[in-house]
């Protein structure tokens, strides 16, 4: 079977291999091989002279995955390049037994209605709220567009088939699926164990592992015997937009020097450094703030995490923030905002409102000071992580997928049932 995946996402070309710019690498589409024959993914091509910029990013290209680059819609593009994308959209649905629009995306939206249409079963991996990225994204042009995106997501949400939230309260409660047969929350988050499935199942029966740390992995551990007071504060999140709470940390920093705190902010993710940087100029931090670029996911933002005190999540949305979760499975002491689904992985005395720099640096302050309330979030962030490791997440996402495929062969199987009804009339 022929599954065609579809997503506004960029890729690059080079010697013949694909990148893709954030955390889309290989390992993540052969998931989708275990079901189907082939995977056609669906998206827009980044151009040569981003490549310095994408050197650390993922590997997307491998056996049995093909590319299709499409024009972009974003903003004017729109109107110049909708009637290209719609015809080609529309034979891509064609030629496939199963449509996988992962949104917010113009192309995704595009693609759930030309299937609608021809009659294909669409699984929809909805991964963010279109509402909070647009409004929170910084440009009047985006606010302006935000409902307009909200109400398409929302429509192709209630048009697929089979939905798969990436959180489990905030983006079911807002992306409601009435019509969809096959419904799970399933984070898209690919945790490797590093600790033995039988080991993993353990830690997680104990419930609460505060009061037995001995069974806590040695890097996790570690950082509980560190009596020093946290310096080192973490932020991973793309520089490419304004909603991943980049100021609200700058701004914490600033109010935590003035307190007499000597913290040091390192920050990795896509994009150019250098707005970021003058902004931090401005609050008069930047000789604080240390920008590590673009790492590859997995092993390389482990180590990172390793090096990192505290980490902070402040974004002003999220749907569910894969770094949040990687620290959190390296024991990092962890506070965010109330963003998305952040509040389904932190506890409620360690979040703030988006924008409260204040409670941020306030959260902060009290990791430094408060050695037993330290040591709690280190010991319950890795537990809750515990979720997303491959041995418990992998069950679930073959029982969600299994009945995709078994729904795709039937679809098929109806197909050419009409199709020899037709030819013998």
């Amino acid at each position: 079977m022929h599954a065609t995946w579809f997503y506004s996402t960029r890729f690059l070309v080079r010697e013949n291999n694909v990148f893709d710019e954030g955390s889309l690498s290989y390992e993540v589409f052969r998931r989708y091989l275990r079901y189907f024959d082939v995977l056609t993914v669906v998206g827009r091509r980044l151009e040569e002279d981003n490549w310095l910029n994408m050197k650390y990013s993922s590997k997307a290209s491998g056996p049995r995955v093909d590319f299709e680059f499409l024009p972009s819609l974003s903003r004017f593009d729109y109107f110049r390049n909708y009637r290209a994308v719609a015809r080609r959209v529309s034979e891509l649905v064609a030629n496939s037994d199963v449509v996988i629009a992962r949104l917010p995306s113009e192309h995704a939206c595009k693609a759930i209605h030309c299937a609608a249409r021809q009659g294909k079963p669409v699984v929809v991996e909805l991964v963010g709220c279109a509402w909070d990225s647009l409004w929170n994204y910084g440009s009047p042009i985006a606010k302006l567009y935000a409902p307009v995106a909200f109400e398409r997501t929302s429509r192709g949400v209630r048009k697929a088939d089979c939905v798969n939230w990436v959180s489990k309260e905030f983006l079911p409660r807002r992306y409601p699926a009435p019509r969809a047969r096959v419904k799970t929350s399933i984070s898209d988050v690919q945790l490797k164990d590093e600790i033995g499935a039988a080991e993993l199942v353990n830690l997680r029966n104990l419930g609460r592992l505060a009061a037995q740390p001995c069974l806590l992995p040695e890097y996790v551990t570690r950082r509980m015997a560190c009596v020093e007071a946290p310096r080192t504060i973490g932020l991973i999140g793309s520089m490419k937009v304004a909603y991943k709470g980049h100021s609200t940390a700058f701004r914490a920093l600033k109010l935590l020097s003035e307190r007499g705190y000597n913290h040091r902010l390192r920050i990795i993710g896509a994009g150019d450094p250098a707005p970021w940087a003058e902004r931090a100029r401005r609050e008069k931090i930047l000789d604080r703030v240390e920008f590590g670029g673009n790492l590859a996911s997995g092993r390389p933002v482990l180590d990172w995490l390793d090096d990192v005190d505290i980490y902070i999540q402040p974004s002003r949305q999220e749907g569910l923030p894969r770094a949040l979760i990687e620290a959190m499975s390296r024991g990092c002491p962890a506070v965010g905002s109330t963003a998305g689904g952040i509040p389904e992985l932190l506890s409620p005395e360690c979040l703030h409102q988006p924008g409260d720099h204040a409670r941020l640096a306030e959260l902060v302050e009290r990791a430094c000071v408060d050695k037993p309330w330290r040591d709690q979030l280190i010991a319950r962030n890795f537990l809750v992580s515990l979720d997303y490791f491959d041995s418990i997440l992998d069950p679930r996402r073959d029982s969600f997928w299994s009945e995709v495929a078994q729904l795709a062969r039937l679809s098929r199987a109806q197909e050419s049932a009409k199709t020899s009804l037709a030819a013998t009339a």
